[in-house]
């Protein structure tokens, strides 16, 4: 790892001291010199899009809370599931659901390799794609539009 990525990560935990991985049943650090932190759990699209301002959100709504509340807090994983992040926490407030439910649904209209509008979801494997970037993986991937919804026989027979 480069001293430049280092200095960078450093430079973020101490912004965002919640994005420092911490062991669950100690409060030390799990990685070596802030070779690592939890935004690097995030796929590259959405760490430009939106990374470090769901990271600032977070913090700030973490702020709000007496110190040994915010020393408690812990974030046990970060993670792209079904085209949506997803993030699990050691404890949820109303705020804190609010920021999440945000960056869910921004996460599931963000390209997930460059960070532009995604327009396509892949089949199987789901994963929100622009247009661009579905080009760049039209053989390795199938794919079917994010806004073409079809009505359910349920919908259509209600309609009649």
């Amino acid at each position: 790892m480069s001293l430049i990525k280092r200095w960078n990560n450093f430079l973020l935990c101490i912004k965002y001291p919640i994005i420092i991985p911490r062991k669950l049943n100690t409060n030390k650090m799990c990685t070596g010199f802030f070779s690592y932190t939890w935004l690097d759990n995030l796929p590259v699209g959405w760490r430009k899009s939106f990374g470090i301002t769901f990271f600032k959100e977070l913090q700030k709504a973490i702020n709000k809370y007496p110190r040994e509340e915010r020393k408690a807090f812990r974030i046990y994983d970060i993670k792209e599931k079904f085209g949506k992040l997803q993030v699990h926490f050691s404890m949820y407030t109303s705020e804190i659901d609010q920021i999440l439910d945000k960056y869910e649904k921004l996460s599931a209209k963000t390209c997930v390799a460059c960070g532009n509008k995604a327009y396509w979801l892949t089949k199987g494997y789901v994963v929100p794609m622009c247009n661009k970037c579905k080009k760049e993986y039209k053989h390795k991937y199938k794919f079917i539009s994010i806004f073409k919804r079809r009505k359910s026989k349920w919908q259509r027979r209600k309609s009649l």
